[in-house]
Parts: structure tokens; C-alpha cells; sequence
């Protein structure tokens, strides 16, 4: 459909007019940049941006194009507006503008998601999160991902840049497997030969790309100075969602040893990735274990707020029957002299995983069979000061602190310590159910507890009866 001249005069206008209306008028800049890109999308809708064999439509294609080339730049700095209101109106308009160029100009939308997605990471704005709305379109996904090793500046708020990183890669999820899964196209499937999609290079139909594309892109975010609030946000969720769908997971190697060589709580973070990368990619970490029982250390896992998550990885890593008897003896002999000094809540998910073990080992039950009395620590052949859990001789020793705990002032753990002086038939303990117990669940556990009514010396007589009306029947005047 033809368009009038007075259509083009609008345009014209309204972008001079938009160029020279404050900032303090949010509002007015709301309403111009809307009635502009509808303008725009009306005109591409109609093939205004199409080429054509009449001479004077191309020069009006030609002018077309150069408006759009400069509102887009007018919308891309006002990203960086200090008036949120100003900045996440221009991010929108900013990728119509980018769906504009890709669905009906077709041409490479990539140099202009690189500027939005720039000036969105460096706004003033939380605008940078407004990217997880539109990262669910294979494309536009495919598009950020390759430009974020090219918008990070080491010289400008590197905090702030880390944290809306993180947020936006720690947000996609559901992430294509397989080349026919990548269906989604916010600037529509582009046309690209069945040979370029196997090579797997550059291309927005392969997954091998997009694979590459995600992994360049958490690299260089990993690379920057995280702190340890950021570190355990990547920890946590890294195993499931970031390193299954890396093109080469191996290159995390140094990133997980590092982090778990470094000890404390960040190791601990650190140890289910690390052994994703040992179980499913070949990872050699031949001191794994041994470092794994360092993190016992003092004991301060069993009162931190991660000896939940710390158990179930305990288990998971302890779940091989192949590995050598001395590994679990040392592990649990030394959570059993933790034990001495741990609080119940702790206790009470200690003494079931050592149960747990020994029916996964038994080749460790002799720990709690042994007739040699290796009571205290003095004729105990546990060396605690030992840091190689092959060399503790844990095996030679026994569980007699466990022992010690059916005695414990807390009934709970007193009950639960008689299991391993009993017959171990019972079937392996759900270790959920005792990983998040603390003080105020134990003691609630027993506030509403009905015990046996206690002996009496004496015979309990009533003295008063209420069938006489409160007389006291005992006493006689």
C-alpha cells in the first residue's frame, strides 16, 4: 500500500521532536517513541523496506532506512537514562526496532543487540533485567549470549555488572538439546543450508553454536572479581543448569579446583560441580577425598547454615560400593567424634547417615562389632591430626562415641543412638527427614509429648469431692 507524503513528514517530526524533548518529561518521550515505532512497524508490515524496481520507492526505502538508523540511535542512549520510566521505554522500543531490521530488512540484528545489550548493562537502571522477558526466543537468546564477552567493562562498576549477569544467565533455563528444539524465532527462521547447520559454526540453527555462544558467555562473566555472595549464587544452581549445556564443560576444571582448594564455605559450594565434572567428564582430582574429609575439619559444618546441603553431597559422594573401606570409616569416625560436642540437631541426622553407610559398607560394621575396647581417645588407633583419610586407621577403630550419645539429655538422640547397638535390619533412613531439624524443632518435637504418668509412694486420694459439693471427704471434724 502506498504511503502519502504527510506519512513521512510525521516520522521526520516526531523524531526531531523526540531529540529535543527533555528527559524531566518521561511521559512525552513514553508517547513520541510509541507513535514512532508504530509508525515504523506499519511501514515495514507493508514492505516499505523492500527493495523495488521504481527508482523514487527505493529513494524513499533509502530514507526510511536512515530515519530508523537514527531514531535507534536516539532510543539506545536514552537506554542509559537516569528516569527508569525513559529507560525501560526505550529498551523496548530498542528491540522492535532490532526485530524491525531482522524480520523485514534482513539484515544482521547482532551489531544492534551488542549496543542495547551494552548500554542496558552500564544504565543507571535495573534495565539490563528486563532481557529475561525475551531470552525464551532461541534467537534473541542465541544474539545476547555472543555479545557478552564484548559488553563487560573491567573499569565500570564491576559489582553491579557481575550481579545483573548473574541474574540474567542464572535465568535461562529450558535450553535447547537438540537441533530440532531450536524453534523459537523472535526475528524469524532464517534461511541457512543443512551443511552450515551440521558445521555448527556461527549459526543460529545449530545447537553446537549455541552451546559455544553460552559457554563464551559464562566464562567471561566468571572471569570478573565475583564476591562470595555471587560465587555461592553460581555454585548453587551451576551443576544443573550451566554445566550441561556448555560445548566443553572441561574448561570449568581450573574454576572448580581453585574454588575448592580455597576450603571454607566456598569449597563446599564447590563440590557438586566438581564432582559433575569428575563423574561425568573425566575430571582427575586424585586428592578429592582427601580433601573432602579436610572439610570436616573443626566441625563448623555440622552448626553452619549449608550442613544440610553438606550431607546430601556427603552422601552422594559416599553412594560408590567401590570405594576403599578406609574412606567411609574415616569419614564417619570423625563425624563421630564431632559428635561429642554437636548440637542434637546435628546429631540427629549424624548417627542415621552413619547407619546409612555402614549398610551401603559392610565392611565397616566391624567399627561397631569390635570387641577390643579402643574406649577413649587415649587407647583409640583413630589418629584425628591425620589429614588422608586412607592413613586415619578409622577402620582398626570403634564407634564408641556413638555409644556415648544413648546416653545424651536429649531424648531424641539418646532413641536414635540405640540403632546401632541393635540388629541392623532396618531398610537405609530417607535422610531428609532428619536434615533439617534444630534446637527449636527438637524442642517442639517434645513440648506436646504425653509421658507415663509418674509412681506415687502413696495412695492418691481425692480431697475433694464434687458429688458433695466440695466437702473435703479426707477430714473428719
Amino acid at each position: 500500500m502506498a504511503r502519502s507524503v504527510t506519512d513521512y513528514d510525521e516520522i521526520a517530526q516526531l523524531i526531531e521532536q523526540l531529540e529535543t524533548t527533555p528527559e524531566e518529561q518521561p511521559t512525552t518521550i513514553h508517547s513520541i517513541s510509541s507513535s514512532i515505532i508504530q509508525k515504523f512497524g506499519s511501514f515495514a508490515r507493508n514492505d516499505a523496506f523492500a527493495a523495488s524496481q521504481d527508482p523514487v520507492e527505493n529513494k524513499k526505502m533509502e530514507w526510511l532506512v536512515a530515519q530508523l538508523d537514527e531514531f535507534a540511535g536516539i532510543i539506545v542512549n536514552l537506554i542509559s537514562s537516569e528516569n527508569e520510566t525513559i529507560a525501560l521505554t526505550a529498551f523496548a522500543v530498542a528491540l522492535k526496532i532490532a526485530l524491525i531490521n531482522g524480520k523485514y530488512r534482513h539484515i544482521n540484528v547482532q551489531p544492534l543487540i551488542q549496543e542495547i545489550a551494552t548500554a542496558s548493562l552500564q544504565a543507571p537502571c535495573d534495565v539490563f533485567l528486563g532481557w529475561s522477558e525475551y531470552l525464551s526466543s532461541d534467537d534473541t537468546r542465541y544474539y545476547f549470549l555472543r555479545c557478552v564477552p564484548e559488553i563487560i567493562d573491567s573499569e565500570n562498576e564491576v559489582s553491579r555488572q557481575c550481579d545483573r549477569l548473574l541474574s540474567v544467565l542464572g535465568s535461562l533455563e529450558n535450553l535447547p538439546q537438540d537441533n530440532d528444539q531450536i524453534v523459537a524465532f523472535y526475528f524469524g527462521k532464517p534461511k541457512v543450508s543443512k551443511s552450515a547447520i551440521k558445521s555448527g559454526k556461527g549459526n543460529v540453527l545449530s545447537l553446537n553454536s549455541h552451546r559455544s555462544a553460552f559457554q563464551r558467555a559464562w566464562l567471561a562473566t566468571l572471569q570478573l572479581p565475583l564476591s562470595l555472595g555471587q560465587l555461592k549464587q553460581v555454585f548453587t544452581t551451576m551443576h544443573a543448569t550451566v554445566i550441561p549445556n556448555m560445548s566443553k564443560p572441561q574448561v570449568l576444571m581450573d574454576f572448580f579446583t581453585d574454588a575448592y582448594n580455597h576450603g571454607g564455605p566456598i569449597a563446599l559450594l564447590a563440590l557438586n560441580g566438581l564432582f559433575s565434572l569428575i563423574q561425568d567428564y573425566n575430571l582427575d582430582y586424585p586428592n578429592f577425598y582427601k580433601k573432602l574429609y579436610s572439610l570436616l575439619g573443626d566441625g563448623s559444618l555440622l552448626v553452619s547454615s549449608q550442613r544440610a546441603r553438606f550431607f546430601r553431597l556427603l552422601d552422594l559422594f559416599l553412594s560408590s560400593t567401590h570405594l576403599p573401606a578406609t574412606i567411609p570409616a574415616s569419614i564417619m569416625k570423625r563425624l563421630a567424634r564431632l559428635s561429642l560436642y554437636a548440637p542434637p540437631g546435628a546429631l540427629v541426622a549424624v548417627i542415621p547417615f552413619i547407619y546409612n553407610q555402614m549398610k551401603r559398607h559392610p565392611t565397616c560394621v566391624l567399627m561397631i562389632h569390635r570387641t577390643t575396647d579402643v574406649r577413649g581417645p587415649d587407647a583409640d588407633p583413630f589418629d584425628e591430626n591425620e589429614t588422608d583419610p586412607m592413613r586415619t586407621r578409622a577402620i582398626d577403630s570403634s564407634l564408641w562415641e556413638i555409644q556415648m550419645m544413648t546416653e545424651h539429655y536429649q531424648p531424641n538422640v539418646a532413641a536414635m543412638a540405640q540403632i546401632l547397638s541393635q540388629p541392623m535390619r532396618k531398610p537405609s533412613y530417607q535422610l531428609e527427614h532428619f536434615l533439617s531439624h534444630s534446637y527449636e524443632t527438637l524442642y517442639a518435637s517434645q513440648k506436646h509429648r504425653k509421658g507415663d504418668a509418674p509412681a506415687l509412694e502413696f495412695e492418691d486420694v481425692k480431697l475433694f469431692d464434687d458429688a458433695e459439693g466440695g466437702i473435703m471427704t479426707a477430714w473428719s471434724l
